[in-house]
């Protein structure tokens, strides 16, 4: 019974889609057998089959043909086209497959940092990197609107992209890859819901369609020469700052991970920061994060998990709330070794509701939303035995990183911001990166 509810739960968690499974299992009272018995079990534990006890197998999701034909030839005559990719089934595999069909229609790709496309960045993509700020500049918006949308994987977070998505639905062909039938399409804009593994149907596309199209229209080098302006403003404004700046944390720590690494990021702003800061990089880094999986709620310990199972080094990004709410997860890198290398941006509190309307509220706003707490890691570090950093500056903050790593000990590295200050300076970048967008 517990061999074949094992594999099945296994195949459960692998399946479309894959996650965690819940088990119920049924005990008899006293809940544990004699001693003896007990003894018998384990001994003979050591000598069972270790092979599956039922295989499971799961179908392929294969694009049907005619449906491929159709959609290729609208992408064939459309050149005015984007693909949006939120983190996407399919692994690698799917990642290159998207990639070939961006250089077959031509369509720039506005690629979430989940999406597995910022890093490795190869140069001939046209992966659009900030587009979170192009977007909300209303002029580039309005002469940028596409005749078709292709989306894979879970619509990104960006208020300026959905506003963008959500204004032209109607005059679009808005095509949902949805392999799991989730439907996850919170603004009613999909025109095809195609439940179909995004590797197969881009590959199947990328043929259809055929040899890259040529730019015409100047629509590829319209996206690419913006997104390029408003990255080189955004790179200059973070370069002259000298103080702790979050946005500069997060895109400051996925450069200075080495290739081969995994950066699992905690929601709220530090997933943000992370998508609006960090342009990519040449060398392959695994960003992971739990999006959608109730906020922050055991950002530690699926870290930890992360890290116990990953070949290269593994870092942490997060608040110091997403932090508290799981420190107990602590302990398992104490009890099994696991060389967790976690950056905690500690502000005092939940930063990202200082960008919300509530922030007016005053004293309410603190006790009700910021909920500042007063504390700092190095104790927590002391209590399960962790290494312990503090880190100033930007130039401070990659050097400790950079020993954290080579150390190879579980390391929590905190680093300090002021929370009304972050505003402004997010602010500041901004206008920044507008500016050199207006300018180019």
């Amino acid at each position: 019974f517990f061999r074949s509810l094992g594999a099945r739960a296994a195949a459960s968690a692998a399946a479309y889609p894959p996650g965690p499974v819940h088990l119920n299992v049924p005990l008899r009272d006293p809940l544990t057998p004699s001693p003896e018995a007990l003894d018998r079990a384990v001994a003979g534990a050591g000598t069972a089959d270790p092979r599956p006890l039922v295989s499971h197998h799961e179908g392929s999701l294969v694009p049907d043909p005619a449906l491929v034909r159709s959609l290729g030839a609208r992408l064939r005559k459309e050149p005015r086209g984007l693909i949006v990719c939120g983190e996407i089934d399919g692994g690698e595999e799917a990642v290159e497959a998207v990639r070939n069909l961006s250089r077959a229609t031509g369509y720039p790709i506005l690629a979430d940092v989940l999406s597995g496309l910022r890093a490795p960045r190869a140069t001939e993509d046209v992966v659009i990197d900030a587009w979170d700020l192009l977007l909300s500049v209303d002029r580039f918006a309005a002469a940028h609107v596409p005749r078709v949308v292709i989306r894979f994987g879970a619509l990104p977070t960006s208020k300026p992209l959905r506003a963008f998505l959500a204004s032209c639905a109607g005059d679009v062909r808005h095509i949902l890859v949805d392999p799991w039938g989730d439907l996850r399409d919170p603004l009613h804009a999909a025109t095809d819901v195609l439940r179909v593994g995004s590797a197969p149907l881009a590959r199947a596309l990328a043929e259809v369609v055929g040899p890259p199209r040529a730019d015409e229209t100047g629509w590829r080098a319209s996206w690419r020469g913006a997104n390029a302006r408003a990255r080189r403003g955004l790179e200059d404004a973070l370069e002259r700052l000298d103080e702790p700046f979050e946005g500069r944390i997060a895109r400051d720590l996925a450069r200075a991970l080495p290739g081969g690494s995994t950066l699992f990021v905690g929601s709220s702003m530090p997933i943000r920061d992370l998508d609006a800061f960090f342009a990519g990089a040449p060398g392959r880094l695994r960003i992971l994060s739990n999006r959608g999986a109730n906020g922050i709620d055991g950002v530690l310990s699926t870290a930890l998990g992360v890290a116990a199972v990953s070949d290269g080094p593994t870092a942490l990004f997060t608040g110091d709330l997403g932090f508290l709410h799981d420190l107990g997860g602590l302990l398992a890198a104490r009890r099994h070794g696991i060389p967790l290398l976690a950056v905690v941006v500690n502000n005092d509190g939940g930063g990202i509701f200082r960008f919300l309307p509530q922030a007016a509220h005053g004293d309410r706003f603190e006790d009700l939303f910021a909920t500042p707490h007063g504390l700092t890691f190095e104790h927590a570090a002391a209590l399960f035995g962790l290494d312990h950093r503090a880190a100033q500056g930007p130039a401070d903050f990659a050097k400790t990183v950079a020993e954290a790593i080579e150390r190879g000990r579980a390391t929590i590295i905190e680093v300090r911001t002021d929370p009304k200050r972050n505003v402004a300076l997010h602010a500041a970048v901004r206008r920044a990166a507008e500016e050199a967008l207006r300018d180019g």
